[in-house]
């Protein structure tokens, strides 16, 4: 038996490719398919150009539903490996873990294509390196309207021997387009000017392309945009605007009952693939949820609403059971899982036969189990591939029968969970546990305990990683993502414990990222060779350069010196027409700009007082720009940057006061 299990392992070993020595659960992912896949790398590009082949490159996750698709479709297929590995270098890389190179070759796809890219993402390169090719996911050969990998590959290889100067030309080209596109980002120049305005503009761009019928914005996919729905509630709170909060409110809604929310455990899915909100991919990131938890906290705080409290709370929940090590999270679960015969299916940890489900309601003698798997959306047709039903919330279900449901899980295997710990979006979910603080106050102590375990684990003589996985030392040093929401995150917990040790950290932060990012014209994503300048525009999630211009204000205040300002001007008046051109693709960026006119406020009180003043002033307002800092003095006293404008000693005259000036305007 040991023989045999050696030669299992010798046999691994020796039809691994280059990827076996990789950390990456991704690249793991790929290390024994038959292409000989390499990492990003030096050894790769030199290789290439020794050769004079072209480079395939392909980049993906390791959640990804159709990277996993193209993989056992191509990447697994013998007769496909042998043609790349005789006339192609090939390349594997992890957006997880190299945001910057994903960030380049979207735009290479989005100037070749005019459109948005997504993964996995499939490019052709010269020898050199320059792109001249790019597609998203390919199926082997040609159908439908899908090119075939392969048979792009095959006339790749033909033009390149036949023509190689037209190759060079064209991707010569691309890479000027490309250039000259970065010349145009992020430069210090004559700005639009942009005031409270915008938030009309954005509620009407907003509306323009609302779902009346099921919320959220476009038809399908729908993605769940969390950084617009909190801007539109900033705005409401600013001004009253009933269509922002409608909007707002009706697709947390929406989304809250509907199946990209996992109604048996709790949690939200990446997106929904249909206009409805009924089927996702089944993938479950750290950053979907991280930035739905703090906006249906928001929403709660609006509200009031225990629906928004029991998201939540729920979503809190699952991750705490499925992702949490130690005190930090990681960073998904896959879309696939394993059926009974062992073989990986789209959602099936996730989703029930009608029969399955009405037995097991019935077994556990639940009352009127029809009506309920109704209420479920559950049906004998199913919603789902093979007559499956992914649940959704149509109707109120007795949380027995939600148990029983959720009891049928245990048999199932849970997907696969990439164990990354990531410094950027565990600061985001350390923000969503501070914001939850208004439906348990016991989050902000949870907040508190991600933060302090992102400084013990990737803030190491005082250099910032970027991730690392468990039991493992960083290597990789922090983009400016990890910065700018790891600085939000630690003023977030300044403002829940007021230890000043948060705050100067955050100082050291971004003074460390403004002299590794900056150069002066603008800010870039990464100190790597291949790195981008930064934009405005807000992606799969919110905007890091916004983040940060958000968090010069705050500094600004807290540590009473108006130097930062001149970083916020930079950052907003540098995208201003931007902002102003198309403000519901920059929606951080508004919600920064809105606090900067509207303006932050910095209330002072003595340290036994500062508690009992936020209790009360958000008893009565949910104006979004507060800042408190505890002082020795006995008075109360509120700031802005440039001066201190009301004081007293009684904390209701003044919280009266403070509601006043908020009402009239700063």
């Amino acid at each position: 038996m040991k023989i045999f299990i050696s030669f299992i392992i010798v046999f691994n070993i020796l039809s691994a490719n280059m990827l076996k020595y990789e950390e990456s659960p991704y690249l793991q992912q790929h290390a024994n398919n038959p292409i000989n896949w390499y990492p990003w790398s030096k050894e790769a590009f030199d290789k290439a150009k020794l050769e004079n082949k072209p480079i395939f490159l392909s980049i993906g996750y390791s959640t990804c539903h159709w990277c996993h698709v193209m993989e056992e479709e191509s990447f697994e297929n013998e007769e496909f490996a042998k043609f790349m590995n005789a006339n192609f270098i090939s390349i594997k890389v992890d957006k997880e873990e190299h945001p910057q190179i994903d960030r380049y070759f979207q735009k290479v796809y989005n100037l070749l294509n005019g459109k948005g890219g997504g993964w996995p993402l499939s490019i052709f390169l010269t020898p050199q390196g320059k792109p001249f090719f790019a597609q998203t996911y390919m199926p082997l050969k040609s159908r439908g309207n899908y090119k075939g990998l392969y048979d792009v590959a095959v006339v790749i290889d033909k033009i390149w021997h036949r023509y190689p100067s037209r190759v060079l030309r064209d991707a010569n080209k691309i890479e000027s387009l490309l250039k000259n596109y970065e010349k145009s980002t992020n430069q210090i120049s004559t700005s639009t000017k942009v005031g409270k305005e915008i938030a009309k503009e954005f509620v009407a761009m907003a509306r323009g392309r609302f779902d009346n019928e099921f919320g959220g914005f476009g038809t399908a996919p729908k993605f769940p945009n969390a950084s617009t729905i909190k801007t539109l509630l900033h705005i409401y709170i600013l001004t009253s605007d009933k269509v922002a909060k409608d909007i707002a409110l009706n697709t947390l809604d929406s989304m809250a009952k509907g199946g990209i929310y996992d109604q048996i455990e709790g949690g939200f899915f990446r997106y929904s693939v249909d206009r409805q909100w009924s089927i996702p991919h089944f993938e479950k990131m750290l950053y979907t949820n991280a930035e739905l938890i703090e906006v249906y906290s928001v929403a709660y705080k609006v509200t009031k609403d225990p629906l928004y409290k029991k998201v939540v709370k729920e979503s809190i929940s699952i991750f705490d059971k499925r992702y949490r090590y130690r005190d930090l999270y990681y960073s998904a679960s896959d879309a696939d899982s394993l059926d009974k015969s062992g073989k990986k299916e789209e959602g099936r940890y996730f989703v029930y036969s009608y029969k399955e489900a009405f037995n097991a309601l019935k077994d556990a003698n639940i009352p009127n189990p029809k009506e309920i798997l109704n209420n479920l959306g559950i049906t004998v047709e199913g919603n789902f591939e093979y007559n499956l039903n992914n649940p959704s919330y149509i109707a109120k279900v007795p949380k027995r029968a939600l148990e029983v449901l959720r009891d049928l899980r245990r048999d199932r295997k849970y997907p696969f969970v990439d164990k990354k710990l990531q410094t950027s979006w565990n600061s985001l979910m350390a923000i969503a546990l501070f914001e939850a603080s208004c439906v348990d106050s016991n989050f902000a102590n949870e907040g508190l305990r991600v933060v302090d375990a992102i400084l013990n684990n990737l803030y190491i003589n005082d250099i910032l990683y970027h991730q690392k996985l468990p039991d493992k030392k960083p290597k990789l040093k922090a983009y400016f993502e990890d910065y700018s929401y790891l600085i939000s995150a630690l003023i977030k917990a300044y403002e829940s414990s007021y230890e000043q040790k948060y705050l100067k950290v955050a100082r050291d932060l971004y003074n460390d990222s403004k002299s590794k990012f900056f150069d002066g014209k603008g800010w870039i994503d990464s100190q790597t060779k291949l790195h981008n300048r930064l934009d405005i525009y807000d992606g799969s999630y919110k905007n890091s350069l916004a983040v940060m211009a958000n968090n010069a204000q705050k500094l600004a205040l807290l540590l009473n010196s108006s130097d930062y300002y001149q970083d916020i001007d930079i950052i907003l008046n540098s995208f201003s027409k931007d902002i102003k051109r198309y403000p519901i693709a920059t929606p951080t960026a508004v919600d920064v700009l809105l606090a900067r006119e509207y303006g932050y406020i910095l209330l002072h009180s003595n340290r036994n007082d500062i508690d009992k003043l936020k209790r009360a002033l958000e008893s009565e307002s949910n104006y979004p720009y507060i800042l408190y800092v505890p002082q020795k003095e006995q008075e109360f006293t509120a700031c802005s940057i440039n001066s201190c404008f009301l004081s007293d000693k009684d904390i209701n005259s003044f919280v009266d006061k403070v509601i006043q000036t908020i009402n009239q305007g700063l």
